[in-house]
């Protein structure tokens, strides 16, 4: 998932709405299947924000998403190393 967060930021600054929805589709795709309810969550809203090709109010979901994979991530790191939370 770093790369499609990379294609998130590189497609958010360069202002290119289609990128930007296909890269919230993929990493969608993936949480979904993690059960990853909030950044799930966050990826539909920004898939659906940059599918009309409107990047101008994709930036605050788009921080909020990389919140939640920030945060599934940290759990994932936890869950492997055998950590409690």
């Amino acid at each position: 998932m770093p790369k499609s967060i990379k294609i998130l930021n590189d497609a958010f600054k360069s202002g290119d709405a289609n990128l930007l929805n296909r890269a919230a589709h993929k990493i969608k795709g993936s949480v979904g299947n993690l059960a990853a309810i909030e950044a799930y969550e966050k990826a539909v809203e920004l898939e659906k924000i940059t599918g009309n090709s409107v990047i101008e109010k994709a930036e605050k979901v788009m921080h909020e998403l990389e919140y939640q994979l920030d945060l599934l991530k940290s759990d994932l790191e936890r869950l492997i190393s055998g950590e409690k939370s």
